[in-house]
């Protein structure tokens, strides 16, 4: 069942005098978290909530940090992602377009769900709405994402809640692991995809789903598709993967 803020509407006279301010939903504290990425004396929590029904939906990842002062919210995305070999998010202009976990996805505009972003100081679930990913990290602090529609007020509906930590195989990990499926990039003919996939499907970074493409023995052409950035996204198996794709002819 989808969580809304609006759990009884009758609270709307409070909620409006503090319109940004939201509620903790439940306990989870970074002694909970099992997937550590980064070094520094400082951490954060990355929360994110793909609201799809395929439980769990919230995930955890833990973050270490050297700079409270220049670390953003943009930078813990990258790290984590280049990390997670299963995680991967889409990031355009400084805003989280969308993200994939495994069979979970949460692609910017479907049935007009987009992300928010909060922070919690210290403590998981008590929500504030924040600046998005150029928001500077704290030690302490956890920033949530939720995959969501939007109310009459221009006010997200769901929260991140009852996460799980992210499964983490080699406990403490550090290090960087660059990933690129797609060759060349900038594309300006033909390309190649590492995976033997039938089907690459090829998104606006709004979102919105713009064509197909059929691999021929890992060859394809780009003919169909405006100059421009895209999303290209397929499935080898089950696992879902992604990339940001620079259309040059």
């Amino acid at each position: 069942m989808k969580k809304s803020i609006f759990l009884v509407r009758m609270v709307g006279i409070l909620f409006f005098t503090m319109p940004h301010k939201f509620f903790s939903q439940n306990n989870f504290s970074f002694s909970d978290i099992t997937f550590w990425i980064g070094n520094g004396p400082y951490k954060a929590a990355l929360v994110v909530d793909f609201n799809d029904n395929l439980q769990p939906e919230c995930f955890v990842w833990g973050y270490r940090f050297n700079d409270t002062t220049n670390t953003d919210a943009e930078d813990m995305f990258h790290d984590i992602d280049s990390v997670d070999a299963g995680l991967s998010f889409i990031i355009q202009g400084g805003f989280l377009m969308s993200a994939y976990y495994g069979s979970h996805q949460a692609i910017g505009g479907t049935n007009n769900y987009y992300f928010a972003t909060f922070n919690s100081p210290k403590v998981f679930g008590n929500w504030i709405m924040n600046s998005g990913l150029s928001e500077i990290l704290k030690d302490s602090l956890w920033f949530g994402a939720s995959f969501t529609p939007w109310d009459s007020n221009f006010l997200p509906v769901y929260l991140p809640e009852n996460p799980v930590p992210a499964n983490n195989p080699a406990s403490l990990v550090s290090f960087k692991v660059p990933r690129s499926y797609i060759h060349p990039n900038p594309l300006k003919e033909k390309g190649f995809i590492k995976h033997n996939v039938s089907r690459i499907d090829v998104f606006s970074l709004d979102g919105r789903k713009i064509g197909e493409i059929y691999p021929n023995n890992h060859v394809f052409d780009i003919e169909n598709f405006e100059t421009g950035p895209v999303i290209f996204r397929w499935i080898e198996g089950k696992v879902p993967y992604s990339e940001l794709i620079l259309i040059q002819k």
